[in-house]
């Protein structure tokens, strides 16, 4: 019974001994997306019309330009939102 407590008190301080190197990394730099909040609602907005959601797409547009209505995006948005339908 002894060594089975200390053969499991080895395994456990073994796996605590290593969970610092299994763990605490975050994605690479290279492959993480840094993007505006402006930059995704145009982005989710284009979804919406790719997938048919015209309603969701210019609800998308119209929630971009009125939160952020100096960026790129919120020209381009306002910009489509005046073309015809």
């Amino acid at each position: 019974m002894a060594s089975m407590i200390t053969l499991g008190g080895f395994v456990m301080v073994s796996v605590l001994a290593t969970a610092p190197y299994q763990c605490g990394r975050g994605p690479a730099p290279d492959s993480a997306i840094d993007e505006s909040p402006g930059v995704a609602l145009y982005r989710l907005a284009g979804e919406f019309k790719a997938k048919g959601d015209d309603q969701a797409w210019r609800h998308t547009l119209q929630y971009l330009v009125n939160r952020y209505p100096g960026t790129r995006e919120a020209k381009r948005a306002s910009d489509e939102l005046a073309l015809p339908p």
